[in-house]
């Protein structure tokens, strides 16, 4: 029989995001903030307008 339960894990903590991480385009170039369109922050996707 096999247990399913997780082994050695505890209360997992999830980093929060860094306010003024560097923002990116779709081309991965990094671009200042006040650039418009689709930017990559954090991982996720944003328009800006």
């Amino acid at each position: 029989m096999v247990d399913n339960t997780p082994a050695n894990i505890s209360n997992a903590l999830v980093a929060p995001a860094a306010k003024n991480a560097p923002v990116y385009n779709l081309a991965g170039q990094q671009v200042d903030a006040s650039y418009k369109g689709v930017v990559i922050k954090n991982g996720k996707k944003y328009v800006q307008k």
